[in-house]
């Protein structure tokens, strides 16, 4: 297996005292316990682990000198680290990065030689998690309706002058309704037709619609239609606000 070796001014490990690091975001991902002079100890990352951007090795216990780490990628890839040094009981090296951006880890070798009871613990900098998706469109209901077979003209009162909607929809259940028409009036009195010719079945909705010019607040809908009537049951219009930021 081809190996990388890492610019060693980048991967130098300078030893610290047990006191805190500058990052908040370690997790101890893989442990080994050394007793007896120059091994070879292979810790292995559990599945699941996600990207990291660095690597910190802590010693808990003897003295221990380190002789090489070798971390395997999680596609195969190995990068030796160069190290000969001693680690003090209870000390840290510093961060060694990973090439510049996250990397899965699958294993951390680890060729050492203990001066007694000592556990080497690889701890890893977790990296951050992708941002979250936008939440979806925030939508009001302003109001429903139940529209007569012989009436081809109603009003949805809203009475949000000082909303900030910037479009709404219109759902229809109980039987279809043909739309021929449909109307805005804004807090401020100012009217705006909107293009909605269609049928919609029950169940159904329109499409965002956009209302015109900045965000608005709504005093009524007016819903100019035409209801295909049924034996059983009667339709129902209702209209729900898209909020703006």
């Amino acid at each position: 297996m081809k190996k990388h070796v890492l610019a060693t001014a980048a991967l130098a490990l300078v030893l610290l005292s047990g006191s805190a690091m500058a990052r908040e975001n370690w997790r101890l991902i893989g442990s080994v316990s050394f007793d007896d002079p120059w091994q070879r100890s292979v810790v292995v990352i559990p599945q699941g682990v996600g990207p990291l951007d660095a690597l910190r090795f802590d010693v808990k216990g003897a003295d221990l000198e380190v002789g090489n780490i070798t971390v395997i990628y999680g596609n195969g890839q190995a990068v030796d680290v160069p190290v000969r040094s001693i680690f003090k009981g209870n000390s840290t090296s510093r961060p060694v990065p990973l090439g510049g951006q996250p990397r899965l880890v699958k294993q951390v070798i680890v060729l050492y030689r203990a001066n007694g009871p000592t556990r080497f613990n690889v701890m890893g900098d977790m990296a951050d998690a992708p941002p979250p998706p936008p939440p979806p469109p925030a939508w009001a209901d302003l109001g429903c309706k139940s529209v007569g077979f012989l009436v081809d003209r109603d009003i949805i009162p809203v009475g949000r002058r000082d909303g900030a909607y910037k479009a709404i929809r219109l759902s229809v259940s109980g039987t279809a309704v043909e739309f021929l028409n449909v109307n805005v009036v804004y807090g401020n009195g100012q009217r705006d037709q909107l293009p909605v010719r269609q049928v919609i079945p029950p169940g159904g909705q329109t499409r965002a619609i956009d209302l015109a010019g900045k965000q608005r607040g709504i005093d009524r809908i007016e819903l100019f239609y035409r209801a295909i009537p049924t034996i059983k049951t009667k339709a129902k219009v209702c209209a729900a606000g898209l909020l703006g930021n």
